[in-house]
């Protein structure tokens, strides 16, 4: 119901967009022997369905990512929807992108998702639906693609291979570009997808699958409701006034990301920040600290996290003018500086 309200009265510069998996595609052949048969290759498909404004025209546009990489997790999603983003500011200027998934935890909901969310824009934010599994536009793509792929097969108009022939195929013969419809198709490397990013690896987040709307507060810290609601208080930002407040819980409630204690090491950081002492505080050496570094000045946050074994190492290399903290090594990340005493 919230879906469709929000895509009927889709705001100006307001971008909506689901993302769905589906079955992975196999490789087969019209005039199949037999080690193909038993040893089929696999290819995945996953759309991207989006909506957005031009020229008081809501048009729908959809993006579907083909690769031979077959694992199915939020590494891979991550970079869809990179990719996706990075189309979607070609075709207009968005102010805010309204993400569907399904929940999934291994791909849409889980802890990888929830640290790329918090480490992403704020004018991001991502809805669930109440199931794990839907079917939905995305599958709607896949059954017009699966369709047109098997009949030229088994009509012998084609042989392909690997993604990047179904690729070139479904670009050649599926890609549609009208006014209010559009259908592009992407091809990935595996080489593209890159899983060793230790800055999203978080602990458990107590409580994770009642969250059905998501918005980013700032690194590692998500703004979290019991359910989306879309009405016209949220569309305007003023939850307080929330029509459907009874369900939704009206307010946001602020949830603080936690990285795992095996990843809060110096050597898992990806910017290193290395300097003098600085002049010593009341705070304990075994604290984790968030910076921000504004004009040369240190903001403290909490995080409420310990990490031991570090103190003595790091003694004699960090230092921010006119600050009061203790000595540090810090990772640089959206202009935030997270920090290691």
């Amino acid at each position: 119901m919230q879906f469709a309200y929000v895509k009927d009265n889709l705001p100006k510069n307001w971008s909506l967009m689901i993302m769905d998996s589906s079955k992975n595609r196999r490789i087969f052949y019209q005039d199949e022997i037999k080690s193909p048969h038993y040893c089929q290759t696999q290819v995945t498909i996953h759309p991207v369905i989006m909506y957005y404004n031009n020229r008081n025209t809501l048009v729908r546009d959809s993006l579907i990512f083909l690769t031979d990489d077959i694992v199915h997790d939020y590494h891979t999603i991550q970079l869809f929807l990179k990719l996706a983003s990075h189309h979607l500011s070609k075709q207009i200027k968005t102010t805010r992108e309204v993400i569907w998934f399904e929940g999934c935890q291994s791909q849409y909901k889980g802890r990888g998702t929830f640290a790329d969310l918090s480490l992403s824009s704020k004018s991001r934010e991502l809805n669930y639906f109440g199931a794990e599994y839907i079917e939905g536009e995305g599958d709607r793509e896949i059954a017009v693609v699966n369709k047109a792929v098997d009949q030229a097969i088994l009509g012998r108009k084609v042989v392909i291979n690997s993604a990047q022939e179904l690729w070139q195929w479904c670009s050649d013969n599926l890609a549609t570009d009208t006014a209010c419809s559009k259908r592009r198709f992407v091809y990935v490397a595996p080489t593209e997808i890159q899983r060793d990013r230790p800055l999203t690896e978080i602990a458990t987040v107590k409580g994770w699958r009642g969250f059905h709307q998501l918005q980013v507060a700032g690194p590692y810290k998500l703004l979290t409701r019991r359910l989306s609601c879309f009405c016209p208080s949220c569309l305007i930002g003023q939850e307080q006034t929330c029509f459907n407040a009874e369900h939704t819980g009206r307010n946001f409630q602020q949830k603080c990301l936690q990285l795992r204690r095996k990843h809060q090491t110096v050597t898992d950081v990806l910017q290193i920040v290395k300097t003098e002492d600085c002049a010593p505080s009341k705070l304990s050496a075994v604290q984790a600290l968030l910076f921000l570094r504004v004009h040369r000045v240190c903001v403290l946050h909490y995080v409420n996290h310990k990490i031991f074994g570090h103190w003595r190492i790091l003694r004699n290399k960090c230092k921010f003018s006119q600050s009061t903290c203790t000595s540090f090594v810090c990772a640089v990340i959206n202009k935030q500086i997270i920090a290691i005493s």
